[in-house]
């Protein structure tokens, strides 16, 4: 499904190693701690994902279809950028879980996040539709329900993640360990 550039490709894959399975997050009482510092593996499998994700966004091959989709949705702005950040997210996701990887809940919303300003960057650049605040609260609130209807979050974790992104407030913040995956103080 996805193309990834062969920057990605045969690069080691961050996460529980081969023959190894994560808990899931039902099974680790609380659930993620999005507090906790980013590990070395999961700052690399941030990086890696934001090198593959500028690479989707920005290649001549995959740029001009994704400018084609977030045209087809200027009537819901917010709608679109939460889609076409998950298509992105999802074609880099198919390509690490598919060679036996797998990413932490922390990176996976780190990423999201990251891909989704990235998507709002190139429909402002390309001058598809403006993206104020508003818009940009709106597409991370789309991003969330796509997030959690995909099982890539629970549901119960919502509210804290729109709390630490802090939703309603016209800028979101990345949450405890994403800001620091993210480079953030």
């Amino acid at each position: 499904m996805g193309i990834i550039s062969d920057k990605m490709q045969g690069q080691p894959q961050a996460g529980i190693p081969q023959g190894q399975q994560a808990p899931d997050d039902d099974e680790v009482p609380g659930g993620p701690d999005w507090n906790q510092e980013p590990t070395p593996e999961e700052q690399d499998a941030y990086e890696r994902i934001e090198v593959a994700s500028t690479t989707i966004l920005h290649e001549k091959a995959t740029q001009g279809p994704i400018i084609e989709q977030l045209k087809a949705g200027v009537d819901d702005p917010a709608q679109i950028l939460a889609q076409v950040a998950m298509m992105v997210y999802a074609q880099i996701d198919e390509k690490i879980t598919g060679s036996g990887g797998s990413i932490s809940e922390d990176v996976k919303m780190s990423s999201l996040f990251q891909i989704l300003d990235k998507t709002a960057e190139l429909a402002e650049i390309t001058k598809t539709f403006p993206v104020d605040d508003q818009v940009r609260d709106q597409a991370i609130q789309q991003l969330l329900i796509v997030a959690a209807d995909a099982g890539m979050i629970s549901e119960a974790d919502l509210p804290q993640i729109q709390e630490m992104m802090g939703q309603g407030q016209g800028e979101a913040q990345p949450m405890g360990g994403a800001q620091q995956i993210a480079g953030g103080a």
